[in-house]
Parts: C-alpha cells; structure tokens; sequence
C-alpha cells in the first residue's frame, strides 16, 4: 500500500470518518471511496493517489442529472462556482451529468491532513452551491 494511502486512511480514522473501496488500479493508482451525507444531497467521493506518492485527485461523479434545457443555464452557474470557489472545479461531462473535482500535491508525511482538509472543505462547498444548481433547475 501507498505511504500516502495509509496516511490518509489513518487520518480518516483519527477523525472517525469512514472510507470502503481501497484497492489497486492497474497503472499502480490507489483509490479510496467515502459517502458523505450533504445538507442536501449524498455523496460518494473517489480519491486517487498516483503510485509515485505525489498527487491526489479527488472526484465526484454524478453529482446530478443536468436537464438538457436547463444546460446553459446552469453553464453560468459553474462559471460562477468556479471562479467563488478556488479549492474545487465543476464541470458537465458526455453523460450530462454535473461532477466536481480537486486535484491537490502531497506526500507521505502530509497526505492525511491535506486530504482529510479538502474533503471537508468539498463538502462545504457542495452544501453551498448544491442550493444555487438546484433552485436553477427547478425554475
């Protein structure tokens, strides 16, 4: 396993938050999953960790369904996300669904703190913004 895995995966537990889904990828890649629960919505949260121990990417599938026409619409309100929010970006991928993603530099030594701090601020973030998309669906 990853000194950076077992980092994080040890600072998770510290901070009683839960993780499943650890497990190898073919390229040496590490990925970890976690749930979360919103004030809004529930979210699952894929972490991969390069095998060379200096990055994280932190991504969050289908965060919703985007209504084809409420698309450019909601375009605006990732602009503006994006630009308010420094530590995360949204985006609308082929499916038409709304995902989200942090890209952060690590190491062994510093991996739980940082990933355990931009999963608490993601989930600031989405709590915050997951209300603007959905009153812009829903007008």
């Amino acid at each position: 396993m990853l000194e950076t895995v077992a980092s994080f995966m040890a600072k998770m537990d510290a901070v009683g938050w839960k993780y499943r889904d650890v497990k190898e990828l073919p390229e040496g890649r590490m990925h970890v999953g976690c749930s979360f629960n919103t004030k809004s919505t529930t979210v699952y949260i894929s972490l991969f960790f390069d095998k060379e121990g200096h990055t994280v990417s932190l991504r969050v599938p289908r965060l919703f369904p985007v209504p084809v026409d409420k698309r450019l619409q909601l375009l605006e309100d990732i602009n503006t996300c994006n630009k308010d929010y420094r530590w995360i970006k949204y985006f609308i991928d082929s499916s038409n669904d709304m995902n989200l993603q942090v890209d952060a530099v690590i190491n062994a030594e510093n991996s739980g703190e940082i990933v355990v701090e931009l999963l608490a601020r993601t989930m600031k973030i989405i709590d915050e913004t997951y209300p603007v998309f959905m009153r812009t669906i829903w007008a």
